[in-house]
């Protein structure tokens, strides 16, 4: 911060000059991420994961933190509510009615919880792994 206060600009770090004076491209917008006019956001319970899914928007982004009271059962729950659901085996029978993916659902994103919150049931050598982390890496392995 000295160096700021002094009037220094940011810079990039020399050793990742190739990186920005390389011939690359970023792949091209998945197909299903094309239109993205209504987006529909909320928990990883069950009934809104299909609900959700059902509900016309173009994606359904299901969210680990803001919508999710982040506590084990939830979160674990919530990785079993979207194994299912990518797999379209997600149910729900509750109070008399009958829940089920149509056959044409919202596209899928995934929004984990942020890189600060800590996971306190994993450890790492004594240490807390990142929740965000943690979410995202659980999804991953069994998508």
């Amino acid at each position: 911060t000295k160096r700021l206060d002094a009037g220094e600009l940011p810079d990039f770090l020399p050793e990742t000059k190739s990186i920005r004076e390389g011939d690359w491209k970023v792949a091209p917008v998945p197909k299903a991420l094309e239109c993205r006019r209504v987006e529909i956001t909320g928990p990883v319970e069950a009934k809104m994961v299909i609900n959700a899914f059902n509900s016309g928007a173009d994606s359904y982004m299901t969210d680990f933190e803001d919508s999710n009271t982040p506590n084990w059962h939830n979160q674990m729950q919530g990785q079993v509510n979207l194994k299912a659901a990518v797999r379209r085996t997600l149910t729900l029978d509750s109070n008399g009615k009958h829940y089920k993916l149509n056959d044409k659902i919202a596209t899928l994103q995934v929004r984990p919880r942020g890189w600060h919150l800590d996971e306190k049931h994993v450890t790492i050598d004594g240490k807390r792994v990142s929740g965000g982390i943690f979410d995202f890496a659980l999804f991953l392995f069994h998508n």
